[in-house]
């Protein structure tokens, strides 16, 4: 049976490349403020990559059988695996990736600093905003979002291919 969750992973993983390759040419192109860029494409980059990282937890409790619900984390998706009776090699391998130093709690922290009611500077019509009416935050970097994009890809590949190996 097919994963009902691998074309939604596989379409926002796609929107993420697509916007890290719209940020990288409109640096190129220096015609808009750096900051703006940064804060414009970093946050829906990160946005993407996020919303490919749940969809992709929704997609390994599929292939466990359990509800894909809305996981946040992979801490919420081995508890629901857990009363079930199973226990996912895949599901610990990304909750140890949640934590410390690495990749995908540096994704994860990236995202939550986004904050859930963070807005546009209000401005008064649809026009031109100086990179000073940009909200001040720390510069979300692209190289950053290339690496988080490149590790959840191939995490990604490399658990797809272990759980059809069983």
């Amino acid at each position: 049976m097919a994963n009902a969750q691998r074309p939604i992973v596989i379409q926002r993983l796609y929107f993420c490349r697509l916007h890290l390759e719209w940020w990288s040419a409109e640096l190129a192109r220096q015609e808009t403020p750096k900051a703006i860029i940064e804060q414009s494409l970093g946050e829906s980059t990160l946005f993407h990559l996020v919303m490919a990282y749940r969809a992709y937890l929704q997609e390994i409790a599929t292939a466990y059988t359990v509800p894909a619900i809305d996981y946040v984390n992979a801490g919420d998706l081995i508890a629901t695996l857990s009363a079930q009776g199973y226990d996912s090699a895949e599901a610990r391998e990304l909750a140890a990736l949640e934590v410390g130093m690495g990749w995908l709690a540096g994704l994860l922290t990236q995202y939550s600093a986004l904050g859930p009611l963070r807005g546009p500077t209000a401005v008064s019509s649809l026009q031109v905003i100086s990179a000073s009416q940009v909200n001040n935050t720390d510069p979300i970097g692209l190289e950053d979002c290339r690496d988080y994009f490149q590790a959840l890809s191939e995490i990604i590949d490399n658990q797809r291919t272990r759980l059809e190996e069983w």
